[in-house]
């Protein structure tokens, strides 16, 4: 879903056409009809929520965002994964950072990645190579 919403300049007016999965749509976007960069974001933010938690972006009628909305991360992560506690977070926050109210507060999807990189990244070497005899 991720860059389906686009704009069709002709003449004297410029038409947005939507297009989209439920849940992942930015829902000012859908209001509006006005998108930008964090509309991508918007969708990149539900992906990143779906890859924690298992769960599909509309589920039991409820909105996967309006379901992480008020529970921490120990009860988000999906314990089938065996994320570690502290990237799970940041994913967490990530995602969050992605899907904010209102969208002028949104991260870029580039301080995301770098986010997301420095996350996963393993940790600085502690003190050198140990040698085996």
């Amino acid at each position: 879903d991720l860059g389906l919403a686009r704009a069709q300049v002709g003449g004297t007016h410029v038409t947005t056409l939507l297009a989209g999965t439920g849940g992942f749509l930015d829902p000012n976007c859908s209001i509006t009809g006005h998108f930008d960069a964090s509309s991508d974001g918007y969708a990149f933010g539900v992906m990143l929520l779906m890859l924690l938690t298992g769960r599909r972006a509309f589920e039991g009628g409820e909105t996967l965002i309006d379901f992480c909305s008020d529970l921490g991360v120990d009860v988000l992560a999906d314990a089938r994964c065996g994320w570690p506690l502290s990237v799970a977070a940041e994913v967490l926050a990530v995602a969050q950072g992605l899907v904010m109210t209102p969208r002028k507060k949104r991260i870029t999807t580039a301080e995301a990645r770098a986010r997301l990189q420095a996350a996963a990244a393993p940790p600085p070497d502690q003190g050198g190579a140990v040698e085996r005899e």
